[in-house]
């Protein structure tokens, strides 16, 4: 037996070459190794010798499903670029699926970006890629072949802090790479040569830890005459102690693959580049490896955040179970981490946006795509494998109380809800500068939609069109879904589901108890989707396991096979997946466009059409003394609110931006509900005049006028207390918004259901007077008035009622119906004309317009009601104007 120090002493290598361990064990598997021999030392040592060569990715697939799939079991041996079928899945309800892995070696940017990335993972013949041996470096390990398993052991467990000690370590953590460095071939290759063998050797010492960790908690799980609670104390310290370096190497590891990518990019693709084109590469690649932080350094936050929550595993007594012990698993704990997106779909979201300016971008975004999937099955998923031991004991999990989220809806912010919509559309190329206001508008959406989810889930009614477009009620998991999105406003925020978790739950009214402090970042609402999505969004989740295609890069051969195998065995656990991607972003189609482009002309002439006639209609009131009778006044003052209405909501806002739309909201709201008072004045004098048999023109002038300001009096009176309540809450505090809006819907739906009780009364009386009339014997006709009358009193009464403002504020509580909501909006624009023909084109409103308007050129024109002389004047009369104009025309 030699001992690690004796070798140490025996091969004297520099500190340059590599450390002493990696040196000894790359040796013995260039020397010795051999995959056949089953020897328990060379079994130990296959997870160094071997190693992680795979690279998984996911390639380009076609868009028809196989024909056949084997039942029963996953389809591994048609290997299949997208989804696995089960047994009880539906094909066609997977919008992508298989192609054969061998099909993606046609595309080029896959194989070629497939070549690029075997560059970064060591070979089988790892010390070759090594440099600075001396050449008689493996001469001493001759006597090593017999090696007992215990010297492999702790020959194998010094190889992590050897590595994580040497100079390359603290070099990667300075490294910065700067533009000018990056431009200079001879310093790329120099920087390449340096990273090439020190990813090797962290790839090496990330899988050594893993394999240490198991051995030493396999010795701690077998020891004889320990507890269970001593047991699970010490594979707790020893699960944080590995997961710490695990994490250390992984950081520096992370960082050694960025950086890889970034000059091994430049070194194949800026050869032959003028200055200018090279800095655009190098601004483009960065903005790459940009986008692969971001997604990696979510992964090294969790694992930070799990080693904090390890301390929370903790044993006790099930009485369900004869006190068997069981370990108890904190709800934030590494069962999360699977919640992680195991593929990247960078050139499906960005190829098409980022090929019309960036010539090669398809073929970097693929590459991003590679690496990444490479680090996530070598590397990253060998966290969740550190906990296996614990998983020897009966264990359970901590359960989030809180059930399906799926059929919730919440109301949030509706320009923010249509960027994310224009985002999923239309998304931007991520490898280019994003403008500024861009980047302050997805800010304050952030922020904005933050907002609206600490105000709660609660439905907010809807009392205007401008409110509809500031308050949209949507389905919480299809817009955490639009929220998480690669294309939308978190892209740039790392995946954090263990703290996405946490701040969700801390988020719902169930965790009331627990100590969580208010968070008011810009990531809020980031984190929370992510957490609800994750966990609370059942029907929006697949089950299904994720076959990869594999492809395997052997002594300079790359050939695809089959992922179902891995060197950790078959993946037989489910993973959760993002299925059903097109359904859902299909379902993002109902709030689409609120306004929609190509109608705001028609919309515009509608607005001023409507403003047109509500005018003309006002001073047809006042000019006409028909109108000037209470009746008229009250209906005045309908007309005057519903201009003012219109002036504020959709001129005033529209055109000049004042004021803000939360408060031209309000103002439309309110006006609504005083249109409606103002009706309730009208139809209660109708109501009143006919229980009483009282016209209103035989009311005395001075008795019109009390009544008119007593009748205003009472109007503004209950607006203003309503209005005044309704505006108060919002101003005080955003939690009080659905209250707000409650008693203003309330109080507009008390108004029309009295005006329709009002009316039905007068209907009531209308009808039976009609039966009554037609049943006397000097009646020559059974009719009560012609057809033209009683559609135009019906549409009166219509008008008269607010059915049509109860029907319009109702239609906007309708979910998901945007373009139709928009139509409802357009018609309510004919209301001006609809007023004017009502009340203005009748049988006794028009002729006396009509008159009017002809006595400005005609003073003497005299109407029919006003001719009240004997034929033998009206003739004397004819006779004398005869006369006059003969003599006028008579000549001199």
């Amino acid at each position: 037996m030699v001992t690690p120090l004796l070798l140490l002493m025996a091969l004297n290598t520099p500190l340059e070459a590599a450390s002493s361990v990696v040196t000894v064990l790359d040796c013995i598997c260039d020397r010795f190794f051999d995959r056949e021999l089953e020897e328990t030392a060379n079994s130990m040592l296959r997870p160094y010798c071997v190693g992680p060569y795979t690279i998984f990715s996911k390639p380009s697939c076609e868009d028809n499903i196989p024909d056949v799939f084997p039942k029963g079991e996953y389809a591994v041996d048609r290997p299949s670029c997208a989804y696995a079928l089960k047994e009880d899945d539906d094909p066609q309800k997977y919008g992508r699926n298989g192609s054969r892995c061998e099909d993606a070696m046609m595309d080029d940017a896959f194989s070629s970006s497939l070549a690029m990335v075997a560059q970064m993972i060591p070979h089988r013949n790892s010390s070759a890629r090594l440099r600075g041996y001396p050449p008689d470096t493996c001469g001493s390990v001759d006597g090593l072949r017999d090696m007992e398993a215990d010297d492999a052991t702790n020959l194998l467990c010094q190889v992590v802090p050897e590595i994580t000690n040497t100079v390359p370590g603290e070099w990667l953590v300075d490294m910065q790479l700067s533009e000018e460095v990056l431009q200079m071939p001879h310093q790329r290759r120099e920087l390449l040569d340096k990273l090439l063998p020190t990813n090797a050797w962290l790839s090496k010492a990330i899988i050594i830890n893993y394999d240490c960790h198991v051995l030493r908690s396999d010795s701690q799980t077998s020891s004889m005459g320990i507890g269970v609670d001593d047991i699970v104390r010490n594979l707790k310290q020893q699960t944080s102690r590995d997961l710490s370096d695990h994490a250390h190497i992984l950081s520096l590891a992370v960082k050694s693959i960025e950086s890889t990518l970034t000059v091994l990019i430049l070194e194949e693709k800026g050869k032959n580049m003028s200055q200018q084109q090279l800095s655009s590469l190098i601004k483009h690649v960065e903005k790459l490896g940009s986008m692969l932080h971001v997604h990696t350094s979510g992964w090294m936050e969790d694992i930070y955040d799990l080693i904090g929550e390890i301390h929370n595993i903790q044993v006790y007594e099930d009485p369900l179970k004869a006190r068997k012990p069981v370990i108890r698993f904190p709800l934030v704990g590494d069962l999360l981490l699977e919640y992680h997106n195991k593929i990247l779909t960078l050139r499906e979201d960005f190829a098409e946006q980022c090929e019309k300016s960036i010539p090669g971008a398809s073929e970097m975004l693929q590459l991003a795509e590679a690496v990444y999937t490479y680090l996530d099955n070598n590397w990253l998923r060998l966290v969740r494998l550190l906990f296996v031991p614990f998983y020897g004991f009966n264990v359970t999990f901590e359960k989030w109380q809180l059930g399906d989220l799926s059929d919730s809806r919440v109301s949030v912010d509706g320009s923010c809800v249509q960027l994310l919509v224009d985002l999923l559309d239309r998304p931007g190329c991520p490898l280019e500068d994003t403008p500024d206001e861009a980047l302050r508008q997805r800010e304050m959406c952030r922020v904005q939609l933050g907002r609206d989810l600490t105000l709660g889930l609660s439905y907010v009614p809807i009392t205007s069109y401008l409110a509809y477009t500031q308050r949209v009620n949507i389905n919480i998991c299809l817009l955490s879904w639009m929220v998480i999105n690669s294309k939308t406003i978190c892209q740039d925020l790392p995946d954090r589901v263990l703290n996405s978790v946490s701040v969700a739950r801390c988020f719902f009214s169930h965790s009331v108890g627990k100590s969580c402090s208010p968070n008011n970042s810009s990531d809020f609402v980031c984190l929370v989707s992510r957490g609800v999505f994750s966990l609370l969004c059942e029907s929006f989740y697949h089950y299904g396991t994720h076959v990869y295609c594999m492809f395997q890069h052997e002594w300079g051969h790359t050939k695809p096979t089959s992922a179902h195998h891995t060197r950790y065995g078959p993946k037989t656990e489910p993973l959760r997946i993002h299925a059903f991607r097109e359904a859902l972003h299909n379902s993002t189609m109902v709030y689409r466009n609120f306004k929609i482009d190509h109608l705001q002309t028609l919309e515009n002439s509608l607005i001023s059409i409507n403003i047109f006639f509500r005018c003309v209609t006002a001073g047809v009131f006042l000019y006409l003394p028909k109108f000037r009778n209470l009746p008229g006044k009250l209906l005045l003052c309908f007309q005057l609110t519903g201009i003012v209405q219109i002036v504020c909501s959709e001129v005033l806002y529209r055109m000049f931006g004042v004021p803000d739309l939360a408060t031209t909201v309000q103002l439309d709201s309110s006006l609504t509900l005083l249109s409606c008072i103002w009706l309730n004045t009208f139809c209660y004098l109708v109501f009143s005049g006919v229980r009483h048999l009282r016209l209103p023109d035989s009311l005395h002038p001075s008795e019109a006028r009390r009544l008119f300001r007593l009748y205003v009096t009472y109007a503004l009176s209950v607006w203003t207390v309503v209005t005044s309540t309704f505006v108060s809450l919002e101003r005080v505090s955003e939690q009080y918004l659905f209250h707000s809006r409650t008693l203003l819907l309330t109080a507009i739906s008390l108004s029309v259901a009295c005006n329709f009780l009002l009316l039905l009364a007068l209907a009531y009386t209308y009808i039976r007077t009609r039966r009554s009339v037609s049943k006397l014997r000097t009646t020559t006709t059974n009719k009560f008035g012609t057809r033209k009358q009683q559609i135009f009193m019906s549409a009166k009464t219509f008008l008269l009622s607010g059915l049509g403002i109860l029907a319009r504020v109702g239609f906007h509580q309708a979910e998901g119906m945007a373009r139709y909501v928009y139509c409802v909006h357009l018609t309510t624009m004919l209301q001006g004309p609809a007023i004017f023909v009502l009340f203005v084109c009748n049988g006794s409103a028009l002729p006396q317009l009509r008159h009017r308007l002809q006595r400005w050129w005609s003073p003497d024109v005299v109407s029919s009601r006003e001719d009240l002389c004997s034929s033998a004047q009206k003739n004397l009369a004819s006779r004398r104007r005869r006369m006059e104009q003969n003599v006028l025309a008579t000549p001199v």
